[in-house]
């Protein structure tokens, strides 16, 4: 099992703000997982030199369980070494997207959760604090400033 750390990712690293206050009737793309890795974190190097960290999260509830693919970025330079193993307890808070991609004369898509925080280990603090950060992501959606 890995240590028990946050992984936040990096304000550099373009990640589509999920929630936009800008308009009226804001409109809001905000994941939450909190569950397990079904698989070890795979780390991909993309063509800008930025990193590409993927996780698997697998979370159960009454109805079964569901695995959801989840993506972390990290700027060039970032080298260190992926964190979590098949198994660790995993929180996750994101957005969801949609992606297009071509492989083998054929266009694909992925949905998959853009992590802009993720916990990894059951350290209630750490875990206290990403929730926390969900909510006021929420509130910021659900209650937009006044003009």
């Amino acid at each position: 099992m890995s240590a028990h750390r946050s992984v936040p990712t990096n304000p550099s690293v373009p990640t589509n703000r999920s929630v936009s206050t800008n308009e009226p009737g804001t409109q809001l793309n905000l994941a939450a997982l909190d569950g397990v890795l079904s698989s070890d974190v795979v780390a991909r190097r993309l063509p800008s030199g930025d990193h590409l960290l993927q996780y698997e999260v697998t979370t159960r509830d009454g109805d079964g369980a569901r695995s959801t693919p989840v993506v972390l970025f990290r700027p060039a330079g970032d080298e260190q070494e992926p964190i979590g193993a098949e198994g660790d307890r995993v929180a996750v808070v994101g957005h969801v997207r949609r992606r297009f991609y071509h492989a083998g004369g054929a266009t694909h898509s992925r949905t998959e959760v853009v992590a802009k925080r993720i916990v990894l280990g059951a350290d209630k603090r750490r875990r206290r604090a990403l929730w926390k950060f969900a909510a006021r992501e929420l509130a910021v959606a659900t209650d937009p400033p006044t003009r």
